[in-house]
């Protein structure tokens, strides 16, 4: 990791500046390697039509078609002052040529820049002139176009969130250069926008440097700032962190600092959470944060982040300042530097993945979900994706290529288990196949089996591979080989916000008192388990707070405090067990609720909060007519069907549709046939299921 001090920091700020027009790089050092450039341009043929600008501009149209592949509109922003009415200019340029020109890439020339810095610029039409420009990173805001830019002699509408922002930019005494998608690009023109999605990659890598624009600043900008630059070095080598009870030692703001409130809605704002940014964060060399007037480098915000992250401060922050304690920005941050840390060492991940990565961010446009990551995917997903904004082409039917493509593409057992867990939508009537994700939805919930670790904790058709094709005649069914388990007959309601508490649990563990209500009067579990061992290992999908293993035994030891504390009961539930410090008496070292609240007790405590929340959110807690329970999807219903898939590590909740075909409703935890038991039960056999 990088280290930062006041004086690189202090460096870091005094060398940036916008790429301008004739712009020749620092003191005049002469950025442009004319020699690799200009013999790779030598070898192109090129006739260059004439620019008749004002012949070009037919029709009263602002935009000049863009005839080459790699032609790109740069926007020269004039000199200005205030608020004062913006005016620019579109320049055609080229960035066909490959930023691996150098011969000698990391090769330090004066100033300390290397060959390959000296490369990111666009060229002129006819390969002959350097374009050095600046990348706007941004949020579009509401998207009301109540603004106006002159450009060319046109009044062009733009928001107010990018008014804004280039207001800031622009210079008093000389123009700007800039890529700007909402000028650069005609936005009225799906077949455009088509065509440029797939260059945003080469604008980010081209450009001379990237600019995130994260809008106006509040009084304590600057503090913050300063603040996640003092985190970088106070938090370096610190594990853990008691929050806030460690504060006032490692010399942070108190807890009722307004530094921190104010740090979390810095990190909160939008322009970090857009999906678009994802792309450009990651692609951009040198990329810096701006906030009104107050600038920053995003290295120094993922580097505190990742701090704050590591030693614990962001739950804290997350449980204090956000509403439910349910996004934790800094962890966001910190996934979003993994990604830019891959590209810069030319790993890309394969186009699902990163889906399933992004789902959660935010764009106006839901074909944007697939479109604006590609920049950043690998190379062998780029031509199978079909780019069209068109209305011919439905968001529906863009989200079905991709799961056919995941599918055909990856043809191999595990493809279902990185497929069907995806799914858990609001929606189960959409337009889409039922087993095909809907990206434009959030994720409801955490994932039960869809992430690597959970193929060590769970194996509920065994060693089994997965078998399973597309209909041919109608690409819409899924057909796989299957069992159909057992039906749901009693159902909690949805847990949106899952929680317990040590504090007045008879009244403010509703949570928990709503799955005692459910469970109580069950005597005996199939299988070898207890009623207890079967609810408490139900409500965290047995696997402890990290989701990376099995929980731990000693979960049950507070599972065991706490319901009979809520429920006012010993024991609460059937097989109930009790560990040696609950016997003890009363001030003889018996556990009770306070030892919640101390170190060693209630670490694990909340880590209990912790896994509870991950494998209840958004499910309800169900029972089925054999008498097991398990955690469903939000969306099941009474009749539904516990569904074994042949090859998949988690079961799952279907349908029937018809006597012939079932929906997919999502994945499922059921205690007791979860590492391959149903497989031994009386009937089970494997049937084909079609999927629609």
């Amino acid at each position: 990791m990088e280290l930062f001090g006041p004086r690189v920091v202090e460096d870091a700020l005094r060398s940036f500046q916008f790429a301008r027009p004739g712009y020749d790089g620092d003191a005049g050092q002469g950025f442009f390697p004319a020699a690799q450039v200009l013999a790779w341009a030598s070898d192109k043929d090129r006739v260059q039509k004439p620019l008749d600008v004002v012949g070009e501009h037919r029709r009263g149209c602002l935009y000049r078609p863009l005839i080459d592949p790699y032609e790109i509109r740069v926007l020269e922003l004039k000199p200005g002052i205030g608020n004062d009415r913006l005016y620019g200019t579109l320049h055609h340029c080229s960035i066909e040529y490959g930023l691996d020109i150098p011969d000698t890439p990391t090769k330090l020339l004066r100033g300390g820049y290397t060959e390959w810095t000296r490369t990111k610029f666009a060229l002129t039409m006819n390969l002959r002139e350097p374009v050095w420009y600046t990348a706007l990173s941004y949020t579009w805001g509401n998207g009301v176009f109540d603004r106006v830019i002159e450009c060319d002699s046109f009044s062009k509408a733009i928001t107010e969130s990018l008014h804004a922002a280039l207001c800031q930019f622009r210079r008093p005494d000389q123009s700007v250069m800039l890529w700007v998608d909402q000028i650069c690009i005609n936005q009225d023109d799906p077949e455009e926008k088509s065509g440029q999605i797939p260059l945003m990659s080469r604008i980010y890598t081209h450009a001379l440097n990237t600019i995130g624009w994260l809008g106006m600043p509040t009084p304590e900008t600057d503090n913050v700032i300063q603040l996640l630059e003092e985190i970088i070095s106070t938090l370096r080598f610190i594990q853990s962190v008691t929050c806030p009870d460690d504060f006032e030692g490692l010399d942070l703001p108190t807890a009722d600092s307004i530094l921190w409130k104010e740090l979390w809605d810095f990190l909160s704002r939008p322009w970090y959470k857009r999906l678009w940014v994802i792309q450009e964060m990651t692609l951009s060399s040198d990329l810096w944060l701006m906030c009104g007037s107050h600038i920053t480098t995003f290295n120094i915000v993922s580097h505190a982040c990742v701090n704050l992250f590591s030693c614990g401060v962001s739950r804290w922050l997350d449980q204090t300042y956000t509403a439910n304690g349910t996004d934790d920005h800094c962890k966001w941050i910190h996934n979003i530097s993994i990604e830019k840390d891959d590209i810069v060492h030319g790993q890309r991940g394969p186009l699902f993945i990163l889906l399933r990565h992004t789902r959660d961010a935010l764009c106006r446009d839901p074909k944007d979900k697939v479109y604006g990551i590609l920049g950043i995917s690998d190379s062998s997903d780029l031509e199978p994706v079909k780019i069209d904004y068109s209305d011919n082409y439905s968001v529906a039917r863009l989200y079905h290529d991709v799961a056919l493509r995941k599918l055909n593409q990856d043809s191999y057992h595990e493809t279902i288990n990185e497929l069907l867990p995806v799914v858990d939508h609001s929606n189960p009537q959409s337009a889409l196949p039922s087993w095909a994700p809907d990206w434009s939805q959030p994720r409801q919930t955490v994932t039960i089996g869809g992430n690597k670790s959970s193929y060590a904790i769970y194996s509920a058709a065994g060693d089994n591979k997965a078998t399973f094709s597309i209909n041919d005649n109608k690409d819409t069914e899924l057909n796989i080989l299957g069992t159909f388990f057992d039906t749901i007959c009693h159902r909690s309601r949805v847990f949106t916000s899952p929680d317990i508490t040590n504090r007045n649990p008879l009244t403010e563990n509703k949570d928990l008192l709503t799955c005692i209500g459910l469970c109580e009067d069950l005597n005996e579990y199939p299988g070898s388990s207890t009623v207890f061992d079967a609810f408490w290992h139900t409500l965290v999908a047995d696997k402890d707070d990290a989701g990376l293993r099995r929980s731990p035994d000693s979960f049950a030891e507070i599972f065991s405090l706490l319901l009979d504390e809520s429920s006012g009961k010993s024991p609460t539930l059937s097989g109930q067990t009790y560990t040696a410090r609950q016997k003890q008496p009363e001030g003889k070292g018996k556990l009770t609720l306070a030892h919640l609240g101390t170190r060693t007790p209630g670490r694990t405590f909340q880590e209990v909060r912790t896994a509870l929340y991950n494998a209840m959110r958004s499910r309800r807690l169900g029972i089925t007519r054999r008498g097991y329970l398990g955690l469903f999807p939000r969306e099941t219903q009474d009749g539904d069907t516990v569904c074994i898939l042949k090859g998949c590590h988690v079961p799952f909740i279907v349908r029937v549709s018809n006597a012939a075909t079932v929906r997919l409703v999502g994945e499922c935890y059921v205690h007791g046939i979860m590492r391959g038991e149903a497989m031994h039960t009386e009937g089970f056999r494997w049937e084909t299921i079609t999927i629609i």
